[in-house]
């Protein structure tokens, strides 16, 4: 949890194969992360992982995800454009 919560300049995120799992809040707050890759072996995208991410534009979901918690994705004004 918490992992890169904050990180104001983080712009692009591509998990490797390998990830099974993205904490809680992981990505909080990243206001310029615009690009994020989850690979099809995380089960579940937790609550707040990606919350107030406002650039956000493009996600790009493997097909192993079966749960997406709510407001996982809360207040990314950028998803709301496309």
């Amino acid at each position: 949890a918490w992992a890169f919560a904050g990180c104001e300049y983080l712009t692009n995120v591509v998990m490797g194969s390998n990830v099974a799992t993205i904490g809680g809040t992981a990505f909080y707050a990243c206001f310029n992360l615009a690009s994020v890759t989850i690979p099809n072996n995380v089960k579940v995208i937790p609550y707040y992982s990606f919350a107030y991410c406002y650039g956000l534009t493009n996600i790009t979901i493997g097909n192993g995800v079966t749960n997406i918690a709510g407001s996982a994705f809360s207040n990314c004004r950028g998803l709301l454009r496309n």
